[in-house]
């Protein structure tokens, strides 16, 4: 009997990270009520992965090593100019005139750090925590 392969958290993360990805590539190209429901569901989807970082990763990740802080500092300081932005679409609308301009500049400040992640914190976690650690690290994830 074989055991379907362990995700580790990063698998996850990396997962969800394409998902945002795809999530902002459906919203740039839906109109109407389907634009508002697809920026709804990419709102949600961002919001979610944000507090599974906050609770597990980034606190893991300031107890690895100096390097790995200051990425999660910078990493967190990028995403507060996205929450900016998504504070401007949420008053914009997904019908007003820059809408479309806007929510560029935002995928722009969330797809940027997720990829900064990936290269430069992803390593340190998977360097200094065990394949077990990663996979326990998961199990809280999967609702995310």
């Amino acid at each position: 009997m074989s055991t379907a392969p362990t995700l580790s958290a990063l698998d996850l993360l990396r997962q969800r990270h394409e998902e945002i990805a795809n999530l902002f590539a459906h919203t740039m190209e839906s109109s109407g009520e389907e634009k508002s429901a697809a920026f709804d569901c990419l709102r949600a989807t961002i919001a979610a992965h944000e507090v599974v970082e906050e609770m597990f990763v980034h606190p893991l990740a300031r107890e690895m090593n100096g390097e790995a802080e200051r990425i999660v500092i910078a990493r967190l300081a990028e995403e507060a100019e996205g929450a900016k932005a998504l504070a401007e679409l949420e008053d914009l609308g997904v019908e007003g005139e820059q809408f479309d301009s806007l929510l560029l500049q935002f995928r722009a400040a969330v797809v940027s750090p997720a990829e900064a992640e990936e290269r430069e914190l992803f390593p340190i976690l998977q360097a200094s925590c065990s394949s077990a650690a990663l996979a326990a690290l998961a199990a809280p994830t999967i609702v995310s």
